[in-house]
């Protein structure tokens, strides 16, 4: 085997990695405190989808190694094929392996220097929903420090601009010590991804030499992206939070990743009843993401055309062929993109149905609608600009105000954003079912629409069917709040995974189980529509190249 090898000398210890291809297969294998690691992934993997993919599973299959960091000697053969078709990512990974090795070293008085610090930092990113949970973290533990991740994102427009920069290492050892930080709250792995990318040091491994919790709460479905399976794997340490319970659930079990799924944080501590004029208007606050859903205009009307109500039936097709694609006979490669692509049908979808509930409005009353400017290609009547952080809250705290959602959600515990703020807010709204809610929510059906003409009788005079659906609200509310409260505890306490909101978790059980026991019947009546309807769309989205699962 005709390998380039990659060599670090550093500290008291010696380590040698391998990384060869054979018959199709990429293998890395080490030896470490006398045991031997061997990891293979099939180069289909990567060939067909993106060279991202091996840039994770290295890491993943190397996280013994990095949480050993560092080494006196590390050696990283690589077989030549594998350098001439994937230098650059290979490069990348070497160079935070042996980055990290370097810094660790030279920093050698930081081992486990925190293990006994009690203080929170918080990896703060500018919404509000984290804003205002870090606002009760803040009056639970005056102790805590934040930094934020900046994020340039400009929120009419819907258009990124350049990556902003992240803090060095040096300065976020230096943050650490002088705070006495014993752990690290994140949302998402953007700042470990930023800072890896800007400094070649990879953060688990810097917080875990240093004794430090690396805390991550994930917030996106691992679906959105090719590699987004692999991404999770990639920064998981073992205590990590979840709001994805119904989609998540699948990858964590595939890594066995002990994870605790929550409900999105927020701030859940306010506590009285909405109240809500007779003259009120009608409010939506909501993005229209109008450019990137027209790339998706045919297959979103063969979706819909094959749906009877699309307002109810939506998120159901998604979960049903989303389980069927889990259990298909597919290789890895063709199930992971068709679960994006599905899972990007859907999302588009939905943007596209909030332009049909919009458009079936037939009210007197005044409707306002607020976001990206889009929406002037489909309700420029109705639309008013886009608010800032600021107005969003106090159009929320308006008791003058009925907040039309538009969101698709598949339970009251794992739904899109704006949900979670109609809670928090204690605000009057009106939404779209969820796939599934428990007998002790089942009050909120009073102030779903599953048709436009229920939704103009909401419009009209909601206050009727806000107050049936109240005793419900507030179980809701209990929950959130219990399994936030739980949260913080555990944050201020620095003491992970402890189980003490059963009512959360038992309610969790119960939507999971009556959500398994709705699919398995949809799919039983409607596989053959729902394997046709997925090959069509699939056919579309492949260009040409159709799929049988």
């Amino acid at each position: 085997m005709t390998c380039r090898r990659i060599i670090n000398e550093v500290y008291n210890k010696f380590m040698r990695l391998t990384l060869k291809e054979t018959h199709k297969t990429i293998h890395i294998s080490y030896s470490l405190d006398g045991d031997y690691n061997s990891y293979e992934i099939n180069l289909d993997c990567i060939e067909e989808s993106c060279p991202q993919i091996l840039y994770a599973w290295l890491l993943i299959s190397t996280k013994k190694v990095l949480d050993k960091l560092p080494f006196d000697k590390i050696e990283f053969d690589v077989q030549k094929s594998l350098c001439i078709n994937y230098d650059g990512v290979i490069r990348t990974y070497a160079s935070e392996l042996m980055g990290t090795n370097d810094f660790l070293q030279n920093n050698s008085n930081l081992k486990d220097i925190a293990k006994k610090w009690k203080n929170p930092l918080f990896i703060r990113i500018r919404d509000h929903r984290y804003e205002a949970f870090y606002n009760w973290l803040k009056d639970e533990i005056p102790s805590i420090d934040y930094l934020y991740q900046e994020i340039d994102f400009d929120p009419v427009t819907r258009e990124w601009g350049e990556e902003r920069e992240t803090i060095k290492p040096h300065q976020l050892t230096k943050r650490i010590c002088d705070h006495k930080i014993g752990s690290i709250l994140t949302i998402n792995s953007f700042f470990l991804m930023y800072f890896a990318g800007a400094s070649n040091i990879n953060m688990c491994a810097l917080l875990t030499f240093m004794g430090v919790d690396m805390v991550m709460i994930n917030n996106d479905p691992a679906e959105l992206t090719l590699y987004g399976i692999y991404v999770r794997g990639q920064y998981h340490q073992k205590i990590r939070f979840s709001t994805m319970s119904i989609l998540g659930r699948k990858w964590d079990d595939q890594f066995k990743q002990p994870v605790s799924y929550i409900t999105s944080p927020h701030d859940y501590r306010l506590n009285h009843q909405p109240q809500i004029q007779e003259d009120y208007k009608v409010i939506v606050i909501s993005n229209s993401r109008w450019e990137g859903v027209q790339a998706w205009k045919e297959p979103i009307k063969i979706l819909l055309e094959n749906m009877e109500n699309p307002l109810s039936e939506l998120p159901l097709w998604y979960m049903a062929t989303h389980k069927l694609l889990e259990n298909s006979d597919l290789t890895c490669v063709n199930k992971g993109r068709l679960m994006t692509s599905i899972h990007t049908l859907f999302y588009n979808a939905a943007q596209w149905m909030k332009y049909k509930i919009i458009e079936n409005i037939k009210t007197s009353r005044v409707i306002e609608v607020y976001g990206d400017v889009g929406w002037r290609n489909i309700c420029d009547k109705y639309y008013k600009g886009c608010l800032t952080a600021e107005q969003v809250d106090e159009a929320y705290e308006n008791n003058n105000v009925l907040i039309l959602l538009l969101n698709f959600g598949f339970t009251y515990l794992d739904h899109s954003g704006p949900m979670y703020d109609m809670i928090a807010k204690k605000t009057y709204w009106i939404n779209v079912p969820p796939i599934v809610k428990t007998k002790e929510l089942s009050g909120l059906e009073n102030i779903e629409y599953t048709s436009y003409d229920r939704l103009n009788i909401l419009i009209d005079d909601v206050r009727p069917y806000m107050k049936k659906s109240m005793e419900s609200i507030d179980k809701l509310h209990s929950l959130y709040h219990s399994n936030t409260s739980n949260l913080v505890n555990q944050i201020k306490r620095r003491a992970w995974n402890c189980q003490d909101d059963d009512e959360f978790e038992n309610s969790l059980v119960e939507h999971r189980m009556d959500m398994n026991s709705l699919l398995d019947s949809y799919i039983d009546k409607n596989e053959p529509c729902l394997r046709i309807l997925a090959e069509q769309v699939c056919k579309f989205l492949e260009r040409g190249k159709a799929f049988s699962f």
